[in-house]
């Protein structure tokens, strides 16, 4: 997803005209992880959007991906990151705020590491983030090994729904 939206801006990025947004403070959303303390920002007008990169103020930290951000000095492609709006919800791992939603895949081929699987589900969890859990491969696994899956994610409260391909019928459980 992340690469799709990248490429989708460079592309408006090349023929847009930046003075138009010099003009006092913007408001844009940061769409991937730092490097070399600069971060890459999409700035939404009314009908385009057009990616930026920015740096830092000295007093911000812990930045995350999808934060929304003031920014107050642009010139050509590049900004300064003035400040950081309020997060609506966040996740440590990987560093992302904002969330609607989440969703975890899980192969069910390969043995879950019980560790890793509960981890990810506490976590989900404690923060108040919907979350859809979905079981990958069922039809390569044992049958029993896979009704054993599925029961220790229900003893998070979660639900398991079959569906019509991964011959589980709803009166297996």
């Amino acid at each position: 997803m992340f690469s799709c939206i990248f490429r989708r801006h460079r592309a408006v990025t090349s023929f847009l005209n930046f003075s138009s947004l010099s003009i006092g403070e913007k408001h844009g959303v940061v769409v991937a992880a730092p490097k070399a303390n600069l971060m890459r920002v999409v700035v939404v007008l009314v009908v385009t959007k057009i990616e930026l990169k920015c740096s830092l103020k000295s007093s911000l930290e812990n930045i995350k991906i999808w934060d929304n951000v003031v920014l107050d000095f642009i010139l050509n492609d590049t900004g300064r990151i003035k400040s950081l709006l309020e997060r609506e919800s966040e996740i440590p791992y990987p560093p992302v705020s904002n969330l609607d939603h989440r969703v975890l895949v899980f192969s069910v081929e390969e043995n879950l590491k019980a560790h890793i699987t509960s981890r990810f589900l506490v976590e989900a969890k404690s923060n108040e983030i919907p979350l859809t859990i979905v079981l990958n491969k069922t039809d390569l696994a044992m049958f029993n090994y896979v009704l054993q899956v599925i029961f220790n994610i229900q003893q998070f409260s979660y639900f398991f729904v079959p569906n019509k391909h991964n011959n589980l019928g709803e009166k297996s459980f």
